[in-house]
This record gives structure tokens, sequence and C-alpha cells, in this order.
């Protein structure tokens, strides 16, 4: 169902490099109609990924506003799916700008931030965040530049090594 996952760009952006993918159950309990993946239910490896996709599409997932590829589902990754769901008609009718803003900057938001959308990762989401990805790559519309250096610094942020 998902056959971009499978693109060799796809499959680095979601994998870091000398690095087995462990997230091929979650997907296929997805497939096989399990709709969604939760804080609790997904494991480590696959929120790394999807951290990953997310990052490659533009998309904090730290609450303080930074990029991070951790392994948990916690507030930033959260609300990085329901901007991505809100921006790209995915999101039911809880959310809305006013729910996915805060007034807050990056120093204030850890105390600011008090609620957040409790989303889930669905395939509709999932699938759609391939599409974006892929539609990026293939229009050399990424960030950093190019295709290349948003995988280098993908591949940074998941070895936690400072660049200059």
């Amino acid at each position: 169902m998902l056959t971009l996952i499978q693109d060799p760009q796809i499959q680095k952006v979601l994998n870091p490099p000398n690095v087995t993918p462990h997230w091929e159950s979650d997907l296929k309990r997805l497939e096989d109609g399990d709709l969604t993946l939760t804080r609790q239910s997904a494991g480590e490896n696959s929120i790394r990924a999807f951290q990953r996709l997310l990052i490659f599409l533009g998309y904090s997932t730290s609450s303080s506003g930074a990029f991070s590829i951790d392994g948990d589902f916690g507030r930033g990754t959260n609300r990085a799916v329901a901007q991505f769901e809100f921006e790209h008609g995915l999101a039911g009718s809880n959310l809305t700008r006013k729910t996915l803003t805060y007034d807050c900057n990056w120093r204030t938001a850890r105390k600011l931030i008090t609620t957040i959308p409790d989303v889930r990762l669905t395939f509709p989401t999932l699938k759609k965040m391939l599409e974006v990805a892929k539609t990026a790559i293939e229009n050399n519309e990424v960030n950093c530049g190019d295709f290349d250096e948003a995988i280098f610094q993908l591949n940074a942020l998941y070895n936690r090594e400072l660049l200059t």
C-alpha cells in the first residue's frame, strides 16, 4: 500500500546509514488495519524514523522548537504531526490554528505550552508525508538546499554530532 516507502531516497530519509531499520513491524500493523500509532504503541525506532521524516519536511520535533531525533513521541513530535495534518487538510475539526499556536518564544516554550493537541499518526497522514517528501525531492525543494545535504544533516542529528 505504501509503495513510496520502498523508494531509495525515502529510505535514506527514514533510515540512518549502517543501522538496520526496525520500524517495519509498526508499518505492518498499520497495513494490517491497526489504524493508529500512538505515543504508547509505537517503538522508539519507528518514532525515530517518523521524526526523521518530519524534520526532512521542515517540522520541529522538540517542544523547544528544535529538531530532535530521540525516539520519544512527546510534545514536540505530537505537535509536528498535528501541524502537518492541519496544513495538509487531514486534521479533524478539533484542530485549529489557535490550538497549534502559542503566545511564547523558544525560550519560554517549555513553560508556556501547557496543552497540546493529542494526535495519532494515521495511515493517511503517513501516506501524505511520504508523498510530500517525494515531491520535495523531485522538485529539489528540500531543506538545506539539496537532498544529499539534507540527509547529511539528518544523520548528524541522529548521531548527535555538532556541526560547524
